[in-house]
């Protein structure tokens, strides 16, 4: 970014850097990127239509927010591809139109993720009965309307005009709630990461490898009485065997299906990805937060934050392809269900 005010330093103009190692990269990434998540979220919006759980409209939303990622750079190679001279103010607006959103909304998106994973660990009874497609579906759009009217506030209402500027005003607001989501994540992800290793060790421990008993209640008459029966473990689903002792139809109420963990609790771990998105989102935040704070002073000379910026962004675009990997490493259930559908 280059300053362009003559009397102040309000605002800043958009600098197009089109070298060859930046246009590659940004190649490179697209072409790995976009037909990776577009498969992910064929995959989840399959899942979503054989009638899966609301995590999966989480799920939807982070990989959506993925692909997101790709408009920045596709803006800029389109920029580079035609006569930048044709139509350079048109790019250059698009790019302030879109400026700090898809990171934004990717980090929003993780974080209710990880707030649904959380409640359903924490709260699994009273997650399965309120989180309904309906309401994450809600939760969702409602969350991302209002973090796309809080960032583009000042233009949405009138109060800047939309052209090839960025006002210094606008990048603070959005830098801040950046960092706050950011922070936001990290915490979520500690949390949930210890909720699910220590429903992982406790449910590894009530299991033996050859099946396990456990103590059912079973209500009788109207009096409570334990007995015993068999489970059996296949894969992550607990799958009931036959009682050890014989019980009367007549007079026995079934006890409920246990609720199969694991699969939930691989969900939530998988979606920890705490350490590539600190490699990738904090240095950037670091450098963007110490070039604002050399544009205010106004005593220093912030070229070399313009350029180390510039290299930086292209970590939050190569986090964009190597995440979705990980993410299929660590979730079998995605991780089958695209194998199935290609």
């Amino acid at each position: 970014m280059n300053n362009t005010s003559q009397d102040n330093r309000d605002f800043l103009n958009p600098n197009f850097n089109v070298n060859t190692f930046l246009v590659t990269t940004k190649l490179f990434c697209c072409s790995l990127g976009i037909p990776l998540n577009l498969q992910i979220v064929k995959t989840i919006i399959r899942l979503l239509r054989l009638g899966y759980k609301s995590r999966h409209i989480f799920l939807l939303s982070v990989f959506v927010s993925y692909l997101l990622t790709f408009v920045h750079p596709l803006v800029e190679l389109t920029y580079c591809a035609i006569l930048p001279l044709e139509c350079g103010e048109f790019v250059c607006v698009v790019l302030v139109v879109i400026s700090g959103l898809p990171h934004a909304l990717l980090l929003l998106n993780m974080c209710l993720a990880l707030t649904d994973r959380f409640l359903a660990i924490k709260f699994p009874l009273m997650h399965q009965n309120k989180m309904t497609s309906r309401l994450a579906k809600s939760t969702i759009i409602v969350c991302n309307i209002s973090l796309v009217f809080h960032l583009k506030f000042v233009y949405i209402m009138g109060i800047a005009p939309l052209r090839c500027e960025i006002w210094l005003v606008h990048i603070t607001v959005v830098e801040l709630t950046i960092l706050i989501l950011f922070v936001s994540y990290i915490i979520l992800s500690v949390v949930v990461y210890r909720q699910t290793e220590g429903r992982f060790r406790a449910s590894e421990t009530s299991r033996t490898p050859g099946g396990a008993f456990d103590q059912e209640m079973v209500v009788i008459a109207g009096g409570i009485v334990t007995e015993s029966r068999q489970l059996t473990t296949y894969g992550s689903e607990f799958l009931d065997a036959r009682p050890l002792r014989n019980r009367s139809a007549n007079n026995v109420r079934p006890a409920a299906e246990p609720v199969p963990v694991d699969r939930d609790l691989e969900a939530s771990r998988s979606l920890v990805m705490v350490i590539p998105l600190v490699l990738t989102v904090c240095p950037l935040l670091i450098l963007l937060l110490a070039f604002l704070f050399c544009q205010l002073s106004s005593q220093f000379d912030c070229s070399i934050f313009t350029w180390l910026v510039t290299y930086f962004k292209e970590l939050s675009l190569i986090q964009a392809v190597y995440n979705p990997l990980i993410f299929l490493w660590k979730n079998e259930e995605l991780r089958k269900a695209l194998l199935a559908i290609n």
